[in-house]
């Protein structure tokens, strides 16, 4: 028993890699025209996350107040590198597409509705979440 104890105490805590999370969460947007598009500010990390963490899983979720248009696109993006994955547009789920970048990146939500005119109702989300897992 002493013997499995010393190699647990030898073996270095850093080499366990134990995963993380971060999350933001900010206020939506509102489109009344067709080929318009929006940008959402940068979500950032809200803590110190180690340079060689990565990500594995990202969550997100809007929520939305009103009708969904046809023609809408949602996109995901990361800053670095810059890559974009389209999202259900129905209010939440989940991404792998951003497995093994930083996990300190950057992500915008991109929101648009195809066509040209005006919609007939405001587009409008009221707030945006994401959940970024790593490890």
């Amino acid at each position: 028993m002493h013997s499995l104890a010393a190699v647990v105490l030898a073996f270095p805590l850093c080499a366990i890699a134990t995963p993380g999370s971060w999350n933001g969460s900010m206020p939506g947007i509102k489109l009344d025209h067709r080929g318009e598009m929006v940008t959402t500010s940068a979500f950032v990390p809200n803590i110190a996350i180690n340079p060689d963490e990565t990500i594995t899983t990202i969550y997100w979720r809007h929520v939305i107040d009103s009708a969904i248009p046809v023609g809408l696109v949602v996109k995901l993006c990361s800053q670095s590198p810059q890559r974009c994955v389209d999202l259900d547009g129905s209010g939440d789920g989940q991404t792998q597409a951003f497995d093994g970048l930083a996990a300190n990146n950057e992500f915008r939500f991109v929101y648009y509705i195809e066509g040209n005119g005006r919609v007939n109702h405001t587009f409008s989300v009221r707030t945006i979440d994401i959940a970024v897992n790593y490890k």
